[in-house]
């Protein structure tokens, strides 16, 4: 009867022993992500965060950009000689399209078991190319002030992001895997923006043609698409919200 008893007492320590290493061994050894922020921009991000060990991860974040929108577009002149008004309507369609890819390394405070979440500190470089391909049709009435560029536009305009920064971060992973991440961060970034007019244009044409994509185009056309033409080098803050899962 003793014997049994010791028996049954051994059994459970045992048992429970495997229970509690169970719990402290890594659930998750990687997380696929989604960025929910990114969307307002017309950016589409996906995260891969993989444990190197407790409490460090390797995250490589890519993004596709893309999507199209039209731009119309009606402006009013006076002609002084006739004393006539003249109207000059533009339909647009813009093309955005693009990639991007951001390599991080993460650095956190705690681990729970599994991938590790809680406060974090991580550094990272991000490279993007963006292309915003504009074609305009014009109807045009006689007697278009002269000296304005009254021909149709068609260019692409390219972007390039090159930038590297800090984040702070606070992450949550739920015991069935599923993750709630919040960060922010400075960013020193280079932009880019370069113009391609096609057809040949000279020169001159190009300043003006330049001026009708600013003052008959743009103002029609989505804030997304506006911010897309900044171009400002220095300091920046990244913010972002994701959700995911551990694999």
């Amino acid at each position: 009867m003793k014997y049994a008893i010791h028996l049954h007492l051994l059994l459970s320590v045992i048992l429970f022993s495997t229970v509690v290493c169970a719990q402290s061994e890594p659930q998750q050894e990687s997380m696929i992500k989604l960025n929910l922020t990114d969307f307002v921009q017309g950016r589409y991000e996906i995260l891969y965060e993989k444990v190197i060990d407790h409490e460090t991860t390797f995250l490589i974040g890519l993004n596709g950009i893309g999507w199209v929108e039209n731009s119309d577009a009606t402006n009013i002149y006076w002609n002084e000689t006739t004393n006539e008004e003249v109207v000059l309507t533009s339909n647009s369609i813009l093309e955005n399209s693009g990639w991007g890819i951001t390599p991080e390394i993460r650095r956190y405070a705690w681990n729970n078991g599994g991938v590790p979440e809680g406060v974090y500190l991580s550094g990272y470089a991000r490279f993007e190319k963006r292309v915003l391909h504009v074609e305009e049709e014009l109807v045009v009435d006689p007697g278009y002030p002269v000296g304005a560029y009254n021909e149709p536009v068609e260019l692409d305009i390219t972007r390039t992001h090159l930038g590297a920064g800090l984040l702070v971060g606070f992450q949550w992973v739920a015991d069935n895997g599923l993750s709630l991440e919040l960060f922010v961060g400075p960013e020193f970034r280079n932009l880019g923006l370069s113009w391609d007019f096609l057809g040949g244009l000279s020169d001159g044409e190009e300043v003006l043609a330049k001026q009708a994509f600013e003052e008959r185009i743009l103002p029609d056309a989505s804030f997304r698409t506006e911010t897309m033409l900044e171009h400002r080098t220095g300091p920046f803050v990244r913010f972002g919200i994701t959700a995911g899962l551990g694999l």
